[in-house]
């Protein structure tokens, strides 16, 4: 058996971490499986609406258990899990750092959302109001761990915001001759050195000098931010472009990003900025509905 390749999604109760790792699953074609599931089929969960979970330690011990059941027949798989968890005396509670330590995790993703939103899903799903002050606190303790897991672990994080009116599109600049690999499925990485903040959805391919134009488009499934050998090590094998250009374009700055790009459109026809208004060169990327 080769290396095991685990990816982690994790996020509070009510971000979304469900419905994304089905849409993971479906594009990249491996098996989820979810950790409270794992733990069940042992110690069944009382009081499940609570969200309050008693015997963590022992829970989690069980789970570790299961992992290394699947690791040994699947190479590649996702775990839909938290990182921290309700405790019986309604507590933030982190699951102990050992759990994780002996995990064969290779990526995480934290699936995150407004306080705001979360209240409304969970008010919907399990008609239990929770405070947001209370959200916001387990938001903060769950980014706060999953930061120093990918640290302590050395694995790159991802942020997913599954905010229903934050996902967003951009117009970014790229040079020709790298639009041409995005085109052609060859790139699937586009490399920055600083993301913009709100969750895109979708970048329009801008092709700079001499073309002058949108010539298509990219999905966008993940932001990603790492080391400079991080980021290249996990992009390599899709990045379209040699180490020696990614070592001069990262020179000196302290991490590496990328946008991990998805399904791609051609257009038919150029669209030149000035056609949809924008009367000026965009230098790094801009916000703009669709096109």
């Amino acid at each position: 058996q080769g290396e095991i390749n685990m990816i982690v999604v994790c996020g509070i109760h009510g971000s979304g971490k469900d419905r994304y790792c089905k849409n993971l699953k479906l594009k990249d074609g491996i098996n989820t499986y979810t950790a409270s599931q794992l733990i069940n089929q042992v110690i069944p969960l009382r009081q499940n609406r609570t969200k309050r979970i008693d015997k963590i330690d022992e829970r989690q011990s069980i789970l570790l258990e299961a992992i290394k059941e699947i690791s040994s027949h699947e190479n590649n798989f996702i775990l839909n899990a938290h990182l921290c968890l309700v405790n019986q005396s309604g507590k933030i509670e982190r699951i102990a750092l050992e759990i994780f330590q002996n995990m064969p995790i290779t990526e995480i993703y934290l699936v995150e959302c407004s306080a705001k939103e979360i209240k409304q899903r969970i008010y919907d799903r399990d008609r239990i109001l929770w405070d947001e002050a209370f959200i916001n606190s387990f938001l903060e303790e769950e980014k706060k761990y999953a930061v120093e897991l990918s640290r302590l672990l050395k694995v790159p994080l991802c942020f997913v915001d599954t905010n229903s009116d934050s996902r967003k599109n951009i117009i970014l600049p790229i040079a020709p001759r790298f639009i041409e690999k995005i085109l052609s499925g060859e790139k699937k990485y586009e490399y920055r050195k600083t993301l913009c903040k709100a969750n895109i959805s979708r970048i329009y391919l801008y092709a700079t000098a001499p073309i002058k134009g949108i010539v298509g488009e990219a999905e966008v499934t993940g932001k990603w931010e790492d080391s400079i050998d991080g980021l290249w090590n996990l992009t390599y094998s899709e990045s379209g472009i040699n180490k020696e250009f990614f070592d001069n374009y990262f020179e000196g700055s302290a991490k590496a990003c990328a946008y991990k790009l998805g399904k791609i459109k051609k257009y038919m026809h150029l669209i030149s900025l000035e056609s949809i208004g924008i009367d000026y060169t965009i230098q790094s990327f801009k916000y703009i509905g669709d096109i």
